[in-house]
């Protein structure tokens, strides 16, 4: 593991922890009624570790929401990295603004949701439902969109580099600009006997 990967590695547990344990596990529940119902939400997070790094204080990085709907929610401008979404419901939620690079959003389902300005690099979305969803403008490098469905998403000037599509579905998409295409690969390794450049 390179120092890269360790610092991510740390950062991710350190942020995934705070939500762990009986008062960690209370709030992520407050927090998720609260968007159910509309409601202000950040106030349920006064005591969550860390949440003055975000200066909205709109922070679910690393949250624990698998499994959750959060159907509609106002999640516009809120950081959550690393956060659990898998098979989460976020059908006509709006996350305009929102980081989610390096979050977990297998199987979820964002049916007709506004992601429009969204970070998702890095973001695992294999097997999301983004049937529907405004990607405008979307940061996706390096994301997994495998076996996404896009059906009749917009993905108008959205950055795909180095995302993973194998096997996702883009019937009816709006794509006018994307940007997309595969990482650089390596440089071979330089043979023969002199000095290395």
């Amino acid at each position: 593991m390179n120092n890269v990967d360790a610092e991510t590695q740390a950062l991710k547990t350190r942020l995934q922890s705070r939500w762990q344990g009986p008062d960690g596990e209370a709030m992520a529940a407050r927090v998720a009624t609260a968007l159910r119902a509309r409601q202000p939400w950040v106030p349920h997070m006064a005591s969550l570790p860390d949440v003055d790094e975000v200066m909205n204080r709109q922070d679910l990085r690393g949250a624990p929401l698998g499994g959750v709907s959060l159907d509609n929610a106002d999640l516009r401008a809120t950081e959550l990295h690393f956060a659990d979404l898998r098979e989460a419901s976020l059908k006509g939620a709006d996350l305009r603004g929102s980081d989610l690079s390096r979050s977990d959003l297998a199987g979820a389902n964002l049916a007709g949701a506004n992601c429009a300005g969204t970070w998702l690099m890095l973001a695992n979305l294999e097997r999301a439902n983004l049937t529907d969803a405004n990607l405008a403008g979307a940061l996706l490098t390096g994301a997994n969109l495998q076996g996404a469905n896009l059906t009749n998403a917009i993905l108008r000037g959205a950055v795909l580099l180095g995302a993973k599509t194998e096997g996702a579905i883009f019937e009816g998409a709006i794509m006018d600009g994307v940007r997309g295409g595969r990482f650089a690969e390596p440089a071979a390794p330089l043979s023969g006997s002199g000095p290395a450049v």
